[in-house]
């Protein structure tokens, strides 16, 4: 008769039974790939997919993180520090997203800015965001300190979300 391994078997076990065992909320990751598309049935449909995969991450403090546009449209994006009552939760604030309108404003200029920085260099707080052009790849450092969670979204597409635990 066949031996099965202890772990093999809890496995199984686990398994069998419907519980799942999954990893932290948070992908232990340096790399987000921005990706979805867009469609359009005059009459019937708009869908847009854009999404940050993954969207919650956890990083070193100090370190940095590389997001790249992997998505199949040409539109840009930004990734925008805010506060976690500043996440759109229903349609009325995706399309009314104030935090948003106001740091497209500032990416605008005069002069145009490409980053902008409330706190220190990097992704630290509340209002530093980063442009990013169609099919473009940013590297931003994360300074905020240990301990602390950023919550960031895509100010031109809000429902675009996620969260970097800082450790």
């Amino acid at each position: 008769m066949r031996r099965f391994k202890p772990v093999l078997f809890v496995g199984i076990v686990l398994a069998l039974s419907g519980i799942a065992v999954t990893a932290s909320a948070h992908t232990r990751t340096s790399h987000v790939n921005l990706i979805g598309r867009e469609d359009v049935i005059p009459n019937a449909l708009i869908q847009a997919t854009f999404r940050f995969s993954p969207g919650d991450i956890s990083v070193k403090h100090d370190s940095r993180v590389t997001w790249a546009d992997k998505d199949e449209a040409e539109v840009p994006h930004t990734v925008t520090i805010v506060k976690r009552s500043e996440l759109p939760r229903t349609v009325d604030q995706v399309f009314n997203c104030a935090v948003c309108a106001q740091t497209l404003k500032k990416h605008e200029g005069p002069p145009r800015k490409a980053v902008i920085n409330v706190g220190a260099a990097g992704l630290d707080r509340p209002g530093d965001s980063y442009f990013m052009p169609d099919k473009a790849t940013i590297n931003p450092r994360i300074s905020a300190q240990k301990g602390r969670t950023l919550y960031y979204l895509c100010a031109i597409h809000p429902w675009m979300q996620g969260a970097i635990q800082v450790r």
